[in-house]
């Protein structure tokens, strides 16, 4: 299932990225589970997005498994742990931004 493409000109404000004029995927419902599950199956999808959910994506996943290596090291140093909870939380959190950001204005700012 592929989700409708908007163009600039047919997406709110908020939406809006000056010099991407299509691509904009059309994540909204009437319920606000049935949008966060189309953008969650967007991701499958080519769209303006993409890229910036997949790096983000790949890279929460790399320091996933550096972070559970380096706990696997009982003699590690704890501030390499706080380097990859905070990469993963940095990068989850865009991962966040850009895959469910187009369900409503307000989930976008909420992200």
């Amino acid at each position: 299932m592929t989700l409708p493409r908007r163009t600039y000109d047919r997406v709110g404000k908020y939406e809006r990225e000056p010099f991407i004029l299509t691509g904009y995927r059309d994540c909204k419902n009437k319920k606000i589970s049935r949008s966060a599950f189309l953008c969650a199956l967007s991701v499958l999808e080519l769209h303006n997005q993409t890229l910036n959910i997949w790096v983000h994506m790949i890279g929460t996943i790399y320091f996933m498994y550096r972070c559970v290596d380096s706990f696997a090291k009982l003699d590690s140093n704890p501030s390499v742990a706080v380097f990859h909870v905070s990469s993963i939380c940095c990068l989850g959190l865009s991962t966040a931004y850009h895959c469910f950001g187009p369900i409503s204005e307000s989930a976008y700012h909420f992200l």
